[in-house]
């Protein structure tokens, strides 16, 4: 995680949890339109992060300032239950609104702060 998001050795124990649903949704959505010209056939989605062990999962903006949910991860690695995708022509923010819930979970948030109160994904990236 160190390499990806962060630069200052301070704030590397922390995985900014918004950056992470961000990257996923751009990754599955290329993934899918690559596909998709080649095979109409279901994929499995699997999302891990590795070394989590004593890691802080914090929204983006709370990265320097952590919250009341900075309880640091016990394990190891955080392994996400796969997704099986049968329809690849559904919103890939809906294929992955479960899986990002979860990793939301198990950094003590109640869901993913990616989606408005009436599940519509919110772009958070930094362009």
């Amino acid at each position: 995680m160190d390499r990806i998001f962060y630069g200052r050795e301070e704030i590397m124990r922390n995985i900014p949890l918004i950056e992470i649903d961000a990257r996923v949704k751009t990754l599955l959505d290329t993934m899918l339109n690559v596909h998709k010209q080649n095979s109409n056939s279901p994929v499995i989605l699997m999302l891990s992060i590795t070394q989590t062990k004593e890691c802080i999962f914090v929204k983006r903006d709370d990265i320097h300032n952590r919250s009341s949910n900075s309880i640091p991860f016990q394990k190891s690695s955080l392994l996400v239950p796969d997704i099986f995708v049968e329809n690849l022509n559904q919103d890939t923010s809906i294929i992955i609104r479960h899986m990002l819930d979860m990793m939301w979970n198990a950094g003590a948030y109640p869901k993913s702060l990616s989606y408005d109160k009436d599940d519509n994904w919110i772009d958070h990236r930094r362009y």
